[in-house]
């Protein structure tokens, strides 16, 4: 696991659709998308379901994200916490 596959599933979590994460991360949506299947693949499970262009977090990524969030929230201030 990377932290970038951890900074990947914060912010779909939160926006709730690929398209608009892929945005604010300036990445392209299918490799948003192939980043988060190998995290699912690394953990033998899904996070999200999937239909159509819908994707919401399933009971596996709620449980995840709880764990994930203080570890991307982290990641996400430590630069602005550091440069002070």
């Amino acid at each position: 696991m990377e932290l970038l596959q951890l900074k990947y599933f914060y912010k779909i979590a939160n926006s709730r659709t690929l398209t608009q994460a892929a945005d604010e991360l300036n990445v392209s949506q299918p490799s948003l998308s192939r980043m988060i299947s190998r995290l699912e693949d690394e953990f033998e499970m899904e996070f999200f379901d999937r239909n159509g262009r819908n994707i919401t977090l399933n009971k596996n990524g709620e449980v995840f994200l709880h764990y994930c969030t203080p570890v991307s929230y982290t990641h996400l201030t430590l630069p602005t916490i550091c440069s002070v």
